[in-house]
């Protein structure tokens, strides 16, 4: 029999001494403090809210111990999602996908910034996919939720069903979630540095389904809350070498976060949101499907 392969803590922190050096205990602190949370406003209620403005449509912290009202008056959740979904610059005349969408808070976001517009929010998990139709319907009257749907593919495939059927497309892949894992010791016991590759894996094949499904002129948001290089920047950057003639990245100054190579990171030991990466690529126009 071969040898066991490494895994646990000691590993952990090692394989991420490795990307970040002297940083690395600072940022490792910072993920395991208590989360910062904003109040994402919801436009289409008139329930009472209070705090500070963080930007247009969100508070920083939480404006009562609980959302209320019908629809509820705010959704909670790290100010660095709700820069994904502003990233997309969608608006009412683009069609957009959500292709990881649950919990939903993204969705949500996507559709409070324009009011209006057809979404698709995807998420393969059924139960996942339940608590996802429980969120809009919380937030977004009925009536409003006509050009919404719900759905439950395999992302990975889309491209094989359905081409240049999108104008905005949101992938907020899964991934390490270093985070949680921080706060689960049971789970972080098992962590191996293949971890990371093995889901890069995943997360390209995601982000190449999600090129051919974008029209020509069209905009995809790749984002994880991942701190591994692995699952961010190189992921992009694969894209880049096999699809480069047909894509261009986007450089948006973003009010959180620092500059990578292909997109930028936002890390909590620099003010206490995230950790989440946002890449903004865009297909050139007059590309035929890939």
């Amino acid at each position: 029999m071969g040898q066991k392969k490494p895994k646990g803590p000691i590993v952990f922190d090692k394989f991420y001494e490795e990307v970040y050096k002297e940083r690395w205990p600072e940022l490792k602190e910072a993920m395991k403090a208590s989360k910062k949370i904003a109040s994402l406003l919801n436009p289409y209620s008139d329930a009472e809210t209070k705090g500070d403005k963080l930007w247009e449509g969100v508070l920083e912290g939480a404006s009562f111990d609980k959302p209320s009202g019908d629809p509820f008056n705010y959704y909670l959740l790290d100010a660095a999602s709700i820069l994904s979904a502003r990233a997309l610059g969608a608006t009412s005349e683009h069609k957009v996908l959500d292709m990881c969408a649950a919990p939903g808070g993204k969705s949500l976001a996507i559709q409070f910034f324009r009011k209006e517009g057809e979404l698709v929010v995807n998420e393969l998990s059924r139960d996942r996919r339940t608590r996802l139709r429980r969120v809009l319907d919380s937030y977004i009257p009925s009536e409003k939720q006509e050009n919404i749907r719900v759905t439950g593919f395999d992302a990975t495939t889309w491209c094989l069903h359905e081409k240049e059927a999108f104008d905005r497309i949101l992938l907020d892949a899964p991934c390490s979630s270093e985070r949680h894992l921080l706060e689960s010791p049971d789970k972080l016991e098992d962590w191996k540095p293949g971890r990371s590759k093995r889901l890069s894996t995943l997360q390209y094949s995601l982000l190449s389904s999600a090129l051919q499904v974008l029209r020509p002129g069209g905009r995809i948001v790749y984002s994880t809350c991942s701190i591994s290089p692995l699952e961010n920047d190189r992921v992009v950057e694969k894209l880049f070498k096999k699809r480069g003639d047909s894509i261009k990245l986007i450089r948006e100054e973003l009010p959180l976060g620092e500059e990578t190579e292909f997109g930028s990171i936002i890390l909590p030991d620099r003010g206490g949101w995230g950790p989440l990466y946002i890449s903004i690529i865009e297909k050139n126009h007059g590309e035929e499907s890939l």
